[in-house]
């Protein structure tokens, strides 16, 4: 209990310095407000002189009692115009409270590329346009506004007038026309030509795997005979190994063993497959042992 008590001193301790500073005039860093106001709203600038190019922090600090003005931050808003400065990135906002004492800080980042911030000079202050804030009063639901003076701001540059006069000479300054290498509608019609050669080629190299005489071996006449795909599949290997080339004598021996995988002869399917896939082209004796076989095979079936 004791520790609590404590802590709630120091916390009003230090709202109330910070409330001393804030409605007290400091020395160029804002004006404090007059009596009678609702809001107090003091405005500094950190640092206070700055090269040009340097970037610029502009802090808004609002005290206020909730009792007489609404707190939520939907119904405070900040109209700062900040010309020639440009604001370079959101406002990072900081909010404290004290019981019935609010306080509301603001801090804008603000960078100046402006001519009137390089002119040359040694040194050129600054003055802003007065900040207003909008805030609801709670007592009576009414919208009011205050507002506050900026302090000046100085930039230092180190550029002269014959140096911003160059400046403008170069950035005035017609740029020669685009050129290309390749102009770009001819480089559209060399790729498009490009692209149908190498489809014709692709189409040149694919079209021996998809002629008739290569599926020949699977089907043959005797597809239509009636008689079972084992038979028709040992029919195609005997024809291609009297008149076929290496390549359909592989297919057709790998017709073959997936016809013996599905009359469950697992032995004969894997000695057909390693027929049509060794390294050397198949050799009519093996296949001729291994048709023998595939032959008494349909012959102990029953029909």
């Amino acid at each position: 209990m004791v520790k609590r008590v404590l802590l709630f001193l120091a916390a009003a301790v230090v709202l109330g310095v910070a409330a001393g500073l804030l409605l007290q005039s400091r020395d160029g860093s804002g004006s404090a407000p007059a009596r009678g106001r609702t809001m107090s709203i003091s405005t500094s600038f950190e640092p206070r002189v700055q090269l040009f190019g340097d970037p610029v922090t502009a802090r808004i600090d609002l005290l206020f009692d909730r009792r007489r003005v609404l707190p939520a931050a939907n119904k405070l808003r900040i109209e700062a115009p900040f010309r020639p400065f440009e604001v370079v990135g959101a406002p990072r906002v900081e909010r404290a409270e004290s019981g019935d004492l609010v306080h509301v800080s603001y801090a804008y980042r603000l960078l100046c590329l402006d001519r009137r911030c390089a002119t040359g000079s040694p040194r050129t202050d600054i003055q802003l346009p007065p900040v207003r804030v909008f805030y609801s009063l709670a007592d009576i639901r009414q919208r009011a506004n205050d507002s506050a003076q900026w302090p000046t701001v100085s930039v230092a540059s180190q550029l002269t007038r014959a140096d911003l006069q160059q400046a403008r000479w170069r950035a005035s300054r017609d740029l020669p026309a685009v050129s290309y290498a390749i102009a770009p509608g001819m480089l559209a019609a060399l790729l498009a030509v490009a692209a149908l050669l190498a489809l014709v080629g692709a189409a040149a190299v694919g079209a021996p795997l998809f002629t008739p005489g290569r599926v020949a071996p699977e089907l043959g006449p005797e597809a239509e005979d009636g008689l079972p795909p084992l038979e028709h599949a040992l029919a195609a290997v005997r024809r291609v190994f009297d008149s076929g080339e290496v390549a359909d004598r592989r297919r057709a021996l790998e017709r073959l063993s997936r016809e013996l995988g599905r009359a469950e002869e697992p032995q004969l399917a894997a000695r057909a497959r390693e027929l049509a896939w060794s390294p050397e082209p198949p050799s009519p004796d093996a296949v001729d042992a291994l048709a023998a076989e595939v032959h008494a095979l349909n012959g102990s079936r029953p029909a």
